[in-house]
């Protein structure tokens, strides 16, 4: 299924709803900061290295030593973000988006929406958030009007990506239960509808639209040099950003040892697939797997048990794992760097000011310096839990905490302090 081509001017959607202030969050699109790229991150990945703005908090001017909290208050949160300038927090929750200040846990404005599973992405101007129900959600980063929404055809399932300076967002979508066949290895059938990668323009316009193979669901998108790589459940596609034209690059499931079972469940808050100008980084249920641009296998990394969340920064691929351990892997070699220990099994991971994030089953927050492996501070915040969801933000001085119907923030407490 392909959608409007670039080539013949961008059409207005069919699916576009409402639209506000475009040209401002166009212009705010262009500075934004945050972004690289992959599911989850910047230039399509997430170093959680902000700029400073006017409006910032000052990043973390010395290592972090433990948590003191600020607030807390019962909230249906699910998926957080900080924003670039670090001094708010964005919650997609159950049936709203809103902002929240880290410091004291004020409300600055809460947008309704559907259920919103995967971590918003946040510029200078403009929230995006993707709902399980189909619609794709433009948000004025200060006020929370909706500048514009988009129907997709069927549920959102990965963070969004905005690409600015080529005029593009890309998000994947497909079923979000049930089994994708195929566990022993072979070429089979899904269980799934259809599903689709959309590709959008800044204003909300439906540029383009692709099918997946299978019609197996969408579990990760990265984007680098102009190239879409698409994950599913159990193999991985390019497309090209400008017009979603397919690639030749593509690999499937004799390549990878992908998630053949059951692969969304307990993914949506941590990347899944990083691409850079060496090669692709997936997440798969037991290990990271790094392959050149065209699919050839370049290394294979195992943790000590089924590897659970994922992130990424040039040089590096952090993982966590159920053996209760953090992971730093290098992207060159595929070599382990560093191995920690934490209390519980990780179920939020965050890279923010130079410092891998995880919070864990214990309820206790550990940070560890990604240069040395070096836990910063390991502090227990309360009591332990067995729920699968559990996110974190970082937003200049303070940690936000999001697990079982509760939001918390904390300042981080420094050596300086």
């Amino acid at each position: 299924m392909t959608g409007n081509s670039e080539a013949n001017g961008p059409e207005t959607s069919r699916r576009q709803i409402s639209r506000r202030g475009l040209l401002g969050m166009g212009l705010g699109l262009a500075s934004a900061g945050c972004l690289r790229f992959d599911a989850e991150t910047e230039t399509a990945t997430e170093t959680g290295k902000t700029p400073t703005t006017a409006e910032s908090s000052p990043e973390l001017q010395s290592a972090p030593t433990g948590l003191t909290e600020a607030w807390s208050r019962e909230d249906e949160s699910l998926a957080l973000r900080a924003s670039p300038s670090s001094n708010a927090v964005f919650v997609g929750g159950r049936n709203s988006v809103s902002r929240i200040d880290a410091g004291d846990g004020s409300r600055r404005w809460d947008q309704e929406t559907g259920l919103i599973g995967t971590r918003p992405t946040v510029t200078d101007s403009t929230v995006y958030a993707s709902g399980r129900d189909g619609t794709f959600y433009a948000l004025d980063r200060d006020d929370g009007s909706t500048n514009w929404t988009f129907e997709a055809d069927i549920g959102l399932t990965t963070v969004p990506l905005a690409v600015p300076d080529q005029n593009r967002i890309v998000v994947g979508a497909g079923e979000t239960s049930g089994t994708v066949v195929g566990a022993d290895g072979a070429d089979t059938d899904s269980e799934h509808d259809s599903a689709y990668v959309y590709g959008l323009d800044t204003d909300g316009n439906e540029v383009w639209t692709v099918e997946t193979a299978n019609g197996d669901p969408v579990t990760g998108t990265a984007v680098h040099d102009g190239v879409v790589y698409v994950r599913t459940a159990n193999r991985m596609d390019t497309y090209n950003l400008s017009d979603g034209t397919e690639r030749d690059a593509g690999f499937g499931v004799h390549d990878v040892q992908w998630d053949v079972q059951h692969p969304m469940n307990g993914t949506y808050y941590s990347n899944r697939v990083a691409a850079d100008e060496t090669g692709v980084y997936l997440l798969t249920q037991d290990y990271v797997a790094s392959v050149i641009h065209d699919g050839t296998h370049r290394w294979t990394y195992e943790p000590f048990d089924q590897s659970l969340r994922f992130q990424y920064e040039p040089g590096t691929v952090y993982i966590s794992a159920a053996d209760n351990a953090l992971y730093a892997v290098d992207a060159a070699e595929g070599s382990q760097q560093w191995r920690v220990q934490v209390d519980g099994t990780p179920k939020a991971l965050l890279l923010a000011d130079g410092y891998l994030w995880s919070g864990d089953t214990s309820n206790t927050i550990t940070a560890v310096d990604t240069d040395s492996g070096t836990v910063a501070f390991k502090e227990s915040v309360g009591e332990p839990f067995n729920a699968e969801s559990a996110d974190l933000a970082v937003a200049g001085q303070h940690l936000v905490y999001s697990i079982k119907g509760e939001v918390r923030g904390f300042e981080i407490v420094t050596e300086a302090a």
